[in-house]
């Protein structure tokens, strides 16, 4: 009797949970960074530093091609979505799967030309990813419930794969790839099971070249945007192996690389905040209150990896990553600069500032790139991390004095946690209990 109350109980919860889109979202993210965090120890265990550091240097490579390929047609759907409703559904839907086709065509044809690993691996991953990406942010704004359990599902996919492969097989970078390749056809075969065969999509637009070249056009701007934050995060690595840093030492700094973006998760958070209050207006009050909270976790979290960072990192990774310590500490101290980029570009972008968010990323980039070609020949990884977290200074500062100067705002007003913020998380905690009380 007690077990069947207490299955009823967690029933509701589930059903109160799925009821609510903050809540489907504040799960989404625990369980995909908790099973992100998972893959990423396994990964680097199974492979060591040395193919670890050419896994991250295909990755990277792989991440900055597949924005320029994807053409930036999945980013502009929200839009078209909002102003004519599901009417281009179908010339999105088609488009990234001739896409698909198109690139797989592509692919095969220049891994028969060209008789080069890396290179071969990209023309199988790019299509792939591209396709995963594409439907899996179509899928956002069609389905948020859907997209959420598929997202936890694949990186479930993807712990237990590596997990596997951990125990069972000796280390290659072949097999660490494959496991890639799985988690991204988990998320397409269940997107499009979900959403591309749904048969009642009411009124469509009927595809042509005029339809298609206007979609293709609206990406362009958004792609361009997407390209410079990518090369702005991945550009380090690529620039490490570019100047034949040993790719040893690559994958010691790929470990501060993806603590980095973990700790990147606390600003996003706020981030989608944002983007949602100010829809309607600036919201200054709430893009304040971001600005002054996620700067004290993150503070917080630097404080932690400056003390404990050492027995964290052999812990999580092994004896193996223990020199990448100094490496992860330089790279947390430009986290904290691109907390405002991520927060304050989200309310510039409300305001129709693309250009001016634009021009920021491309002076901040534009530095990262030559910060590294000078300073990796003399330091190495170190240099990377610190011309990585120059760039964000760069970018960082420049978008916080705009929008100080641009909106009458003190630096005190966005640096320090107040108590009324203290009462609005305790307010918060109260009304979820409340929420999820059975």
């Amino acid at each position: 009797m007690i077990e069947l109350q207490l299955n009823q109980n967690l029933g509701r919860m589930v059903l109160e949970m799925l009821k609510n889109t903050y809540l489907i979202s504040l799960t989404k993210k625990f369980l995909t960074v908790l099973f992100g965090m998972v893959s990423v120890i396994f990964l680097n265990r199974y492979l060591g530093p040395d193919l670890k550091g050419e896994y991250t240097y295909i990755i990277n490579i792989l991440s900055i091609v597949v924005v320029v390929l994807g053409l930036g047609i999945s980013t502009i759907y929200p839009y078209y979505r909002r102003r004519y409703g599901s009417l281009y559904f179908s010339i999105f839907r088609n488009l990234v799967l001739i896409q698909f086709v198109a690139y797989v065509i592509f692919g095969i044809a220049v891994s028969l030309v060209i008789n080069n690993q890396t290179v071969n691996l990209l023309c199988w991953l790019v299509p792939i990813t591209i396709l995963s990406t594409e439907i899996g942010y179509i899928n956002l704004v069609e389905n948020f419930k859907a997209n959420a359990i598929i997202a936890i599902v694949s990186a479930f996919v993807n712990v237990l794969l590596l997990l596997l492969a951990f125990l069972l097989l000796d280390k290659n970078i072949i097999v660490a790839l494959v496991i890639y390749a799985i988690k991204e056809a988990v998320i397409i075969i269940f997107t499009i099971a979900t959403m591309f065969l749904k048969k009642d999509i009411g009124e469509q637009k009927k595809m042509s070249h005029k339809e298609a070249y206007k979609v293709i056009a609206s990406g362009l701007i958004p792609m361009l945007t997407n390209l410079l934050i990518v090369i702005n995060y991945r550009v380090d690595v690529v620039m490490l192996k570019w100047q034949n840093v040993d790719f040893y030492l690559i994958g010691l700094y790929s470990v501060g690389v993806s603590l980095a973006e973990y700790a990147w998760i606390v600003p996003d958070i706020f981030k989608e905040v944002i983007i949602n209050k100010t829809a309607q207006n600036d919201s200054l009050k709430d893009v304040k209150f971001s600005l002054r909270n996620s700067s004290a976790i993150l503070f917080v979290v630097f404080i932690g990896i400056v003390l404990v960072g050492k027995p964290f990192i052999v812990l999580l990774f092994g004896e193996a990553y223990r020199d990448s310590y100094f490496v992860t500490v330089i790279i947390f101290t430009g986290i904290y600069s691109m907390m405002y980029c991520k927060i304050i570009g989200a309310l510039f972008i409300s305001q129709g500032r693309q250009k001016f968010y634009f021009s920021v990323l491309f002076i901040g980039t534009s530095s990262n790139v030559v910060a590294n070609y000078f300073i990796i020949p003399i330091w190495d990884i170190k240099g990377a991390a610190i011309a990585s977290t120059f760039s964000y200074s760069v970018i960082g500062i420049i978008m916080l004095v705009s929008f100080l100067k641009r909106n009458d705002v003190t630096l005190k007003e966005v640096l320090f946690t107040t108590k009324e913020d203290v009462e609005v998380f305790k307010t918060k905690a109260i009304e979820l209990k409340t929420k999820l009380k059975v």
